[in-house]
């Protein structure tokens, strides 16, 4: 089929062809022929007037536009003259689409143009019947080429001339020859590179640009100058300029090859006024160039050239050349009157008030306005008050604009309202950083440091908004408030002596929420003298005292908050301290997760793990509530009452404590009821010394020694509804004196014991021997004795250190200090080695041993690496058959509330 169709289509030419022929031959035809091109040729000839009247007006009209323009213009020498147009050379690559489009037959292929404008109309004709050719050469060309900003020598600029004269040449005969005349003229006129000495001269390329921009317009009229008489007529009349603002007409005048050269750098010359006149940037100067030009124009200049066309209008209002100029004619300070678009440049320069220093600038504010300071980054060594509505911001990145002081406080606030934003502010003397006496003044995003005193000090009547800054370094506690008010929030608070915030006296009611408080050499938050606060999910962490301290009357709420890996307690609440603590995750600590004394606060729904020492310790006539919580493997006991400690401990969770559940003794009173403990490595609950407690309705099982035991004159006031079960030892235990009433009754006893059925055991107490008293005689007054630990009895009735038996929990007995061996610690100093008897006697014998005390502790001697033990227990031999099995605790319901309410510190 494909063959048929070219054999119909060689037919079909073959017959056109002898057709033409016979046409030619025939003289009627040939004078129709003749006719007919004569008109064709009529018809080009009126088109081409056309397009060259329209230019001409074009030209005319913009000629009138940049009037107003001041562009001074000075005379070049030829050589300099070429060194501008190599700049325009790299830019062909933009525009050549454009030139092609609206006036190919005007345009020629290559960057030679530029070089010699009169020889490309010379040959013009040429140009035009290679025209297609040239320009797809000249696309290759600028493809390669990268643009340069500067000057350039004679002789790069010749080099530059020949390569594109080589890659021109293989587009055609014509193009050759033109190039050729290029070449010849180029070459002449570099003699005006030699100076006087026949050298020839080098230039600067590092000479500014302002210089090569005027020298670039200036260029651009003279070669115009050099193109020579019209080749395509005069034209003359008026049309409005599509990107004009106000219309214009025209004079007649000649166009020629300036047109040309004009499209290509974006100019043209009336020859008739001699004015210079831009194009669009359709067929000129890339914006890019443009806006190199505009960054060396001064303010007045800018605007007035930005009213000649919309497209001078757009490029006058960039960002960045704004930005350019507003660096380069500001001062430090930059004073601007409410509601300028501070994202705007252009805004900020034509509305700007400069000054050298901010207190000039404070001085100059209006009562009744809001205005903003702008700092440009720089040290500011000044004392600033400020006592009238005003926004200060610093510019450039945090750190780069700081305000110091040495000779009383830095910034001293008083103003009803206002900021500061993105500065950094220090104080050297024994003044405070930020002084906010009244107001509600914000302070965000800054970096604040106090070498002597706290950095903010927010007093009585102020209420001001701290969000987002770095508090650090301070020298008393990073904020201080004495009786104010205010929101602190998502600050970081770090490395300060006293800790974080000190919050002091009644009228304090400050909210501290989403902040994080890490690394102090103090308390984390320390509330204290009456005072208020609410604490809120605030991440509070590993710093040397206790994470938050609460006393002397003061009533915090503190909820949702992450204590975690502080070097003494997560919470401490003493000397009357009170308020409310839920929801917090305690685990960490160095010592104690909350502990609390001669004080009565709630505690409830948290969770405390994983701590050093108890995971509540109450004492000295402690009375809190404790309800609802998670108290889980910690390292000693879950909740520790003594020493007068009292309470309510109700509905909570403890399992898994490396002690007992519960301790409570020391004349401690306790009521205990409706909590689980279980899988405790202890006793459940391990009652003694004369404590008193009740105890109802729990849940007691899977203990690691008896459920609940109940000795040394301790009493169970109430003992009932309790479910004791599946405990290693016993169920209960107790001793004749110390054995509730009515507890086979009242009570479910299950499967307790090794076998099963020891479901009560009464403990028989013995006297201990005064052999190591300073008589050295037996005491016959038993009554001076005091009950201790069966497992204790039994390490000592086999002559072996106590923590043998006991390993590490507590247990009642007698214990010396070895004030000859000290162990050293990070938060308390050097703390004296706590030994039992059976080890004073043999491993310390002739060391500096303290008077005998009497109390529930685990003996140091035996953890000791290096000066080991003597009188430990062979570890193969050791009683770890008590030790409960590993216990999966259920989801509790407070675990789930917690999750809901401490996310965001996850």
């Amino acid at each position: 089929m494909s063959q048929i169709n070219n054999n119909k289509n060689s037919y079909q030419t073959n017959k056109k062809i002898k057709f033409d022929q016979q046409k030619r031959q025939d003289p009627f035809y040939s004078n129709i022929n003749n006719q007919g091109e004569e008109e064709e040729d009529q018809e080009e000839q009126l088109v081409q007037q056309q397009l060259e009247e329209e230019q001409e007006e074009e030209l005319s009209i913009q000629i009138n536009n940049l009037s107003n323009c001041n562009i001074k213009s000075n005379t070049l020498t030829p050589t300099r003259k070429r060194k501008i147009y190599n700049i325009i050379i790299n830019d062909q690559d933009n525009i050549s689409d454009n030139i092609n489009n609206n006036n190919n037959n005007n345009y020629n292929n290559n960057n030679n143009y530029i070089t010699n404008l009169s020889n490309i109309n010379n040959n013009n004709n040429n140009h035009n019947n290679n025209n297609n050719n040239n320009n797809n050469n000249n696309n290759n060309n600028n493809n390669d080429q990268i643009m340069t900003i500067g000057y350039f020598s004679a002789e790069e600029t010749q080099q530059i001339v020949n390569t594109n004269t080589a890659t021109s040449s293989s587009s055609g005969g014509n193009t050759t020859t033109n190039n050729s005349n290029i070449n010849m003229n180029a070459n002449s006129s570099s003699d005006d590179t030699l100076n006087g000495d026949g050298e020839i001269a080098t230039f600067d390329k590092s000479l500014d640009f302002k210089t090569a921009t005027e020298n670039l317009i200036e260029s651009m009229q003279l070669s115009n100058l050099q193109s020579g008489s019209t080749s395509g007529g005069s034209t003359s009349g008026s049309i409005r300029h599509p990107h004009c603002v106000h219309g214009g007409s025209g004079g007649g005048g000649s166009i020629s090859g300036g047109s040309a050269s004009g499209g290509i750098i974006g100019t043209n010359i009336n020859s008739t006024t001699g004015n210079l006149v831009l194009n669009n940037n359709s067929n000129g100067l890339s914006d890019e160039y443009w806006i190199l030009i505009f960054h060396f124009l001064d303010f007045k200049t800018l605007v007035s050239l930005s009213e000649t066309c919309h497209l001078f209008y757009r490029l006058s209002n960039d960002r960045f050349l704004w930005e350019s100029l507003l660096k380069k004619d500001r001062k430090k300070v930059i004073l601007l009157p409410p509601g300028i678009d501070l994202t705007c440049p252009s805004s900020i320069y034509k509305s700007r008030r400069d000054y050298d220093t901010i207190v000039e600038a404070l001085s100059q504010l209006t009562e009744a306005k809001r205005e903003t300071i702008l700092l440009a980054p720089s040290i500011y060594q000044e004392n600033i008050s400020i006592d009238k509505p005003v926004d200060i911001i610093g510019e450039g990145p945090l750190g780069g604009v700081v305000i110091e002081s040495s000779t009383g406080n830095t910034v001293s606030i008083s103003a009803p309202y206002g900021s500061i934003t993105n500065v950094a502010m220090r104080q050297h003397g024994h003044w405070f950083c930020i002084d906010i006496e009244k107001g509600s003044f914000s302070i965000s995003k800054c970096d604040i440091t106090n070498l002597t005193l706290s950095a903010i000090k927010i007093g009585r009547s102020a209420s001001p908004w701290i969000a987002n800054n770095i508090v650090h370094d301070c020298k008393e506690a990073g904020i201080a408030i004495f009786g104010g008010e205010g929101t602190i929030i998502g600050n970081h608070f770090t490395r300060n002596r006293y800790g974080s915030i000190e919050i002091v006296y009644s009228t304090s009611k400050p909210t501290i929420k989403l902040n994080k408080i890490y690394k102090n050499k103090g308390y984390g938050i320390h509330v204290h003298t009456n005072a208020t606060a609410f604490i809120s999910e605030n991440i509070i962490e590993e710093n040397e005292s206790d994470g938050i301290s609460c006393w002397g009357g003061a009533s915090p709420i503190v909820s949702n908050n992450k204590i975690c890996n502080n070097l003494e307690d997560g919470i401490y609440i003493h000397e009357d301290g009170k308020g409310i603590y839920e929801y917090n995750q305690i685990f960490g600590q160095k010592l104690d997760g909350i502990r609390i004394s001669k004080s009565n606060p709630q505690i409830s729904h948290n969770t405390i793990h994983h701590n050093q020492g108890d995971g509540v310790r109450l004492v000295i006539r402690a009375n809190p509530i404790i309800t609802e919580n998670h108290i889980c493997e910690n390292k000693r006991v879950g909740i520790h009452i003594y020493r007068e400690g009292m309470g309510i401990i109700s509905n909570n969770y403890i399992y898994g404590n490396k002690n007992a559940g519960m301790q409570v003794y020391s004349r401690a009173n306790a009521t205990i009821c409706n909590n689980k403990i279980v899988q405790n490595r202890c006793s459940g609950i391990y009652v003694s010394d004369y404590a008193i407690v009740n105890i109802k309705g729990n849940e007691i099982t899977n203990n690691g020694e008896v459920g609940v035991e109940i000795v040394s004159g301790a009493k169970a006031l109430c003992f009932e509804g309790n479910n004791i079960n599946r405990n290693w030892e016993g169920g209960l235990a107790y001793y004749m004196d110390s054995k509730p009433i009515g507890y086979e009754l009242s009570n479910s006893f299950q499967n307790n014991g090794q076998s099963g059925q020891q479901q009560f055991i009464m403990r028989q107490g013995r006297e201990i021997m005064a052999m190591y008293n300073n008589s050295g005689k037996k005491s016959g007054n038993n009554k001076d004795l005091e009950p201790i630990s069966f497992l204790v009895e039994n390490a000592l009735q086999e002559s072996m250190c106590t923590l043998s038996f006991t390993r590490e929990y507590y247990h009642a007995q007698y214990w010396y200090e070895c004030k000859t061996c000290s162990e050293p610690r990070k938060i308390l100093g050097k703390s004296e080695i706590a030994v039992c008897e059976e080890c004073a006697k043999k491993c310390h014998a002739g060391h500096d041993i303290g008077v005998r005390k009497y109390g529930h502790f685990y003996c140091d001697c035996g953890q000791q690496l290096t000066s080991p033990c003597s009188c430990m227990k062979p570890s193969e031999s050791n009683n770890k058959n008590n030790l409960p099995t590993p216990y999966t605790h259920p989801i509790h319901r407070t675990h789930q509330n917690l999750q809901q309410h401490i996310t965001i510190l996850s």
